[in-house]
């Protein structure tokens, strides 16, 4: 799904195809599948809270919120997280506390979250990477990923690259001629 796509060119993304070679996508069609896809899950995110029969809270948020960031101060994540919280703050007029608790893949900073009270003044970052691979890396996890934790929005959308190792010693330049070399051997 997304977690496999490569960042190639500004228009154009390359994912794992299913007869092993690579794929090429607009991007546009990315984009517009990343959408549906955050538009879906807060949805589903709005019909799970129906059933508690929770009205609106209008004093929300009454209290300092924490956002729980999986990641080491002055990363991408840490970085994002605290413009983020810096616009809510502003928004609401409530503050909003970046809690670094990195370590072990996200996992330190992740059950803390999902071992929180749920009452929304916690809130985590999932890094997709340490959400979808932590489950079938490591034996037991302190928490359950689908169980403990509740998806409720996504804040960015970032995309790897496809990198190849000491040009100097090959005639890759391009994933052009990735694909090439990759079916010739």
């Amino acid at each position: 799904m997304f977690s496999a796509y490569y960042r190639m060119r500004r228009n154009i993304l390359a994912c794992p195809a299913e007869d092993g070679g690579l794929q090429i996508i607009p991007k546009q069609a990315l984009r517009v599948e990343a959408a549906m896809l955050a538009a879906w899950v807060a949805l589903a995110a709005l019909i799970a809270a129906l059933p508690a029969g929770a009205q609106p809270r209008s004093d929300y948020p009454n209290r300092p919120v924490r956002i729980i960031v999986p990641q080491a101060a002055g990363s991408g994540v840490d970085l994002t997280a605290r413009v983020v919280a810096q616009k809510l703050a502003d928004a609401w007029g409530q503050q909003f506390v970046v809690d670094n608790r990195p370590g072990a893949n996200g996992i330190i900073g992740l059950e803390a979250g999902a071992k929180a009270k749920p009452d929304g003044h916690t809130l985590a970052l999932g890094v997709p990477s340490s959400l979808t691979m932590n489950p079938y890396v490591y034996k037991a996890l302190p928490y359950d990923t689908l169980k403990d934790l509740t998806p409720i929005g996504m804040m960015t959308d970032g995309a790897g690259i496809v990198i190849v190792a000491n040009t100097k010693t090959t005639n890759i330049r391009s994933l052009e001629d990735l694909i090439r070399e990759a079916k010739a051997n």
